[in-house]
């Protein structure tokens, strides 16, 4: 079994849909005897447009049937899926995709906190992939996460809520404000079991708690978890040198498809001061009058 998400990749190795480093890998099944077959949790693909099944040696194999299990959305039910919160239908054929497109990816990325992605020990022999079982920790296997992507990055990194989460209206990143690292108070950049500790990652997860309360308004999630967002403002504040500058030290500076970040970097001193603004619009709801002193 190989999959692909599009009709040029289609073939015997599968894409590179999951990784940069080589082709997703086939999915070997040792067919003896009539039977059914389903694929485990750990193989679980998330999303793909084309399965190609092929025999690896000479014979012939008869197929009654193929199934497709839809495992995205676990909060819904199938006859849910097409009930979104706002809708529209409109003579524009165009804007009816984006927006009917945009919604169901939206709800592909949606998984249980069970089925997360982590890379098997052999992914690059190419042999079986992914594995789709890892556990977002400190969350319940039943709680439903937003991930960064259905297939290939099954994480849910934080410098994607700011344009997620105003656009699913789903729950904020919540584990990634248990998970901050005691020495240096910086959020990580995925889940709890991300160890990268980059400060724009870091700024993005306290975007996202202002986003979430903007959107719902949930002031008790901000309330249950102003300690925890409270350390992350200070670790924002606390590297503004004299010169009234973030200045990003080596081992922070790293950020998605760019290199060079530290320094007194434009774009990190831009997101920290909009996201300290932030902080004190939080702290002056919840009247934490020495966050916004400081």
């Amino acid at each position: 079994m190989a999959f692909s998400g599009s009709e040029y990749f289609i073939g015997r190795e599968s894409d590179y849909s999951p990784s940069f480093t080589g082709p997703d890998g086939v999915l070997s099944i040792s067919v003896n005897v009539s039977g059914d077959y389903q694929t485990s949790p750990c193989d679980f693909r998330g999303s793909f447009h084309f399965l190609t099944l092929f025999a690896e040696t000479n014979g012939t194999i008869e197929l009654s049937s193929v199934h497709v299990q839809f495992t995205a959305s676990p909060n819904l039910a199938d006859d849910e899926l097409r009930d979104y919160n706002s809708w529209f239908h409109s003579d524009d054929h165009l804007l009816n995709q984006i927006l009917y497109a945009g919604a169901h990816t939206l709800q592909l990325c949606q998984i249980g906190a069970h089925q997360s992605r982590a890379q098997a020990s052999d992914f690059l022999n190419n042999t079986v992939g992914c594995n789709s079982t890892a556990v977002m920790t400190p969350l319940e296997a039943d709680k439903i996460v937003l991930v960064d992507g259905a297939r290939r990055d099954r994480t849910p990194w934080a410098g994607d809520y700011k344009i997620a989460i105003p656009a699913a209206f789903v729950a904020a990143n919540k584990d990634n404000l248990a998970s901050y690292n005691e020495t240096t108070g910086l959020f990580p950049s995925a889940d709890q079991r991300s160890s990268d500790l980059y400060i724009t990652y870091h700024l993005w997860t306290l975007f996202g708690v202002r986003d979430y309360y903007f959107y719902w308004g949930d002031l008790d999630f901000v309330a249950a978890h102003w300690s925890d967002f409270a350390r992350g403002v200070d670790a924002a504040l606390d590297g503004i040198d004299d010169s009234g500058l973030y200045n990003v030290t080596a081992n922070l500076q790293a950020a998605w498809g760019r290199r060079y970040g530290d320094g007194h970097n434009m774009a990190t001193n831009a997101l920290n001061y909009s996201a300290l603004l932030d902080a004190v619009e939080i702290a002056n709801t919840l009247d934490m009058t020495e966050t916004v002193e400081r």
